[in-house]
């Protein structure tokens, strides 16, 4: 099935569009916290921009209720692996993680509810 979506005052098919419940997404990004709890160390390597290389630690206190977790870098403290609002995982500073603006260095794909960062596929710089 598709749906039709509006794109500049347009109807236009859109076959990728879906739709989740809330309690749904909630529950995924809850297993995937989760999951951060036990692996609270996440490994960013072989980027184009050298600068957001290194390991990002789990902060239980920096991650949103119902939201993906939040990573901080351990030797930049700026900077942080978070989940913005376009549904990416993004690495930028501490004003983008806290507004989960879809802002930063480098973002993945957009992925489902409850990925991990380091299940996210596809990122770019």
């Amino acid at each position: 099935p598709s749906w039709e979506v509006v794109v500049e005052k347009e109807w236009k098919h859109h076959e990728g569009a879906r739709f989740f419940l809330s309690q749904s997404v909630a529950l995924a990004w809850q297993h995937c916290t989760i999951s951060a709890f036990q692996a609270s160390v996440v490994s960013v390597s072989d980027a184009t921009d050298v600068y957001i290389d290194g390991l990002y630690d789990f902060v239980p206190l920096d991650s949103i209720a119902g939201r993906g977790p939040a990573f901080q870098h351990q030797q930049r403290p700026n900077l942080w692996l978070f989940l913005a609002t376009d549904q990416r995982w993004w690495i930028g500073n501490e004003q983008a993680k806290n507004s989960q603006d879809a802002l930063g260095i480098a973002h993945s794909e957009v992925v489902e509810p409850g990925t991990h960062p380091t299940e996210a596929g596809i990122w770019q710089v």
